[in-house]
């Protein structure tokens, strides 16, 4: 370096002699040279001949080099030191954090934290976890399923193992904002590993503790602020046979669905959408959602609630949660009639006129309304079927106005099965009454009576005789069933009802039922029948009726009687309350000129003109 600077000295002298010349030669004459280069030639010589110059350069240079040198090292370190770990990031709007949160709630070393924050959140579960450990209830130990967590703080790591590989994580929550007040929870797991495998073996685990502990169960998604589908809990599956309907209805839809859920190739090979729409239509209370939930535990399928009246949801933001669902699952819209603030036809979703039958004209000097931001008609039609609309789901829709809905949302491609629900039949209130009070054999010891099962028992047909020795021979629960049986033989049966049932129920009614044969439960369910008129009750009031009863059959069948003057009474005095608004509501429109006044009636009749094809107990398109 000592021979480096001299050499930059000459250097610059030989550049201002070459300068000088070409002056020279440029004007043909002798020039000298200008001041300004002249000090500057000076400078530069003082610079380079200057030992202090000289050997800050050296400490220049060779800091440099080693500067260099150590931040090379430090990232080829680092490099290194990452190759050995792993380091993945949760965000709570994401399925895999409920995954990760369920399994780290189960480890011993995530819940001795000394920095521990209490919470009664069932990751994945519905309700909240809000029992103290050692805490009791009636008695007994509270479910382990139901104890509060204490888990560690935010911004604070937790060490583990997993598997031999060491393990930390961290918790931390974003600030809150205008659209989210508490902010989103986040998890960072960083693990001493050099495979991929190896976090995947962790994901995986956690994933099946989840789906284990949630086996008999739906998830139940709905979405969040932003626009996103969010677990909100889960619901025990139902088992398809608790749901009574008219014979063949719900066997039907299933085959029909478990059909659609298994022919992907046969719609791709034909061009046809891989979609399938099912309208359930018909009084509130009989069935409608209590069918969709155990349609979607039989076919395995997670829940996904579109709320059609949800604040802030227009077109633009339906058609993108509605392109968000998964493949292989069930969307539903409940009571779609009554979910959008304008009208259910396109002549009403052109007029923008809130609730108004299709025809109808503004009153003369009235101003039409504003518009509104909500979900139209167009907008769900496009979101159902259109160009962004997924694939290998099946969406079910409710409503109680059947007629109200425009031809368009009920074609088939957008809702393709419909399935009408009546009020209750015989043969509904049977069935309901025999899963109410299903058979079973009395134990030996008579004073054991222990409570009924809530599912239908599946055993042999008992012998008769067994059956009589069983009960006493007068008892009603050794009632047969007898087709050729007389007028006089059913008189005594229902004596021996009365007779029998003050001595059953004296004791308490919550903890003890009778010990009922198959012949008696067919028995006693056809004289329920009997006391329930057909076609007028929904099976939701009957179902309400016996659970005032649920242990005490006989008392179902005698007060049932009482139960139906009861709820008549009901429905005519919420039928003048409603004749009476409407009456009030006729008295304050503004008359209209007969003309306009006949095009409305006419509109209303053809509304409700609709072809008795349509009423049938399910129409598949």
């Amino acid at each position: 370096m000592s021979s480096f600077i001299p050499q930059l000295s000459s250097l610059a002298a030989l550049h201002f002699q070459s300068f000088n010349m070409s002056g020279v030669m440029a004007n043909g004459t002798t020039v000298e040279s200008d001041s300004l280069f002249a000090a500057m030639y000076n400078f530069y010589s003082f610079l380079l001949t200057s030992p202090a110059f000289r050997d800050g350069a050296r400490l220049f240079l060779l800091g440099g080099s080693i500067e260099s040198a150590r931040r090379l090292l430090n990232f080829a370190w680092a490099h290194f030191i990452e190759s050995f770990f792993l380091t993945a990031e949760f965000e709570e709007r994401d399925e895999s954090f409920t995954w990760i949160m369920f399994w780290l709630s189960k480890q011993p070393s995530w819940n001795s934290s000394r920095n521990i924050r209490v919470s009664t959140l069932r990751y994945g579960q519905s309700g909240v976890a809000d029992a103290v450990p050692g805490e009791e209830e009636y008695g007994k130990p509270v479910d382990p399923k139901r104890r509060l967590t204490y888990m560690p703080t935010h911004n604070r790591t937790q060490y583990m193992w997993f598997q031999g590989s060491w393990l930390s994580v961290t918790r931390t929550q974003t600030q809150g904002d205008a659209w989210n007040r508490t902010g989103d929870e986040r998890l960072t797991i960083t693990m001493f590993t050099r495979k991929l495998s190896k976090f995947d073996e962790l994901l995986l685990e956690a994933k099946r503790a989840f789906k284990d502990d949630a086996e008999g169960r739906i998830n139940i998604f709905v979405a969040d602020t932003y626009n996103d589908w969010s677990l909100a809990g889960s619901r025990p599956k139902r088992p398809l046979s608790s749901v009574v309907l008219d014979k063949g209805i719900k066997e039907r839809l299933l085959a029909d669905a478990k059909e659609f859920m298994d022919n992907e190739k046969w719609y791709a090979e034909r061009g046809i959408p891989w979609r399938r729409g099912y309208l359930l239509h018909g009084f509130p209370g009989t069935g409608k959602t209590s069918l969709i939930h155990a349609l979607a535990g039989e076919l395995n399928l997670d829940i996904y609630v579109v709320s059609l009246s949800k604040r802030g949801l227009d077109d633009s933001s339906l058609n993108e949660l509605i392109s968000k669902l998964p493949s292989r699952s069930l969307a539903l819209m409940e009571d779609i009639d009554a979910a959008f603030f304008r009208g259910l036809t396109r002549e009403n979703d052109a007029l923008n006129l809130p609730g108004q039958p299709p025809g109808m004209k503004l009153p003369p000097g009235a101003c039409p309304p504003a518009p509104s931001t909500g979900v139209t008609l167009s907008g769900l039609l496009g979101a159902i079927d259109g160009v962004a609309a997924q694939e290998g789901r099946l969406l079910f829709a409710t409503t109680n106005k059947y007629s109200a809905l425009d031809p368009a949302l009920t074609r088939p491609g957008r809702l393709d099965v419909h399935v009408r629900f009546d009020y209750a039949g015989k043969w509904q209130v049977e069935e309901l009454f025999r899963c109410f009070f299903p058979p079973r054999q009395a134990p030996d010891d008579r004073s054991d009576t222990s409570s009924c099962s809530s599912t239908v028992v599946a055993e042999d047909e008992p012998d008769r005789k067994s059956d009589e020795a069983l009960s006493p021979p007068d008892s009603p629960v050794s009632l047969q069933h007898d087709e050729n049986r007389s007028p006089s033989s059913d008189n005594d049966n229902d004596e021996q009802l009365d007779k029998y049932h003050s001595a059953i129920f004296t004791v308490d009614s919550g903890s003890h039922c009778p010990a009922l044969t198959r012949d008696g439960v067919d028995e006693l369910a056809r004289k329920f029948a009997e006391h329930i008129p057909d076609r007028e009750f929904s099976m939701a009031a009957i179902q309400g009726l016996l659970m005032q009863y649920k242990t005490r059959p006989f008392g179902a069948i005698q007060d049932a009687d009482e139960w139906v003057v009861e709820e008549r009474k009901k429905k005519q005095a919420a039928e003048g309350k409603a004749d009476d608004k409407k009456a009030e509501e006729e008295v304050k429109e503004v008359p209209e000129s007969k003309e306009t006044a006949a095009k409305v009636e006419l509109n209303d009749k053809e509304m409700f003109s609709i072809p008795s094809s349509w009423f049938g107990s399910i129409a598949m398109i």
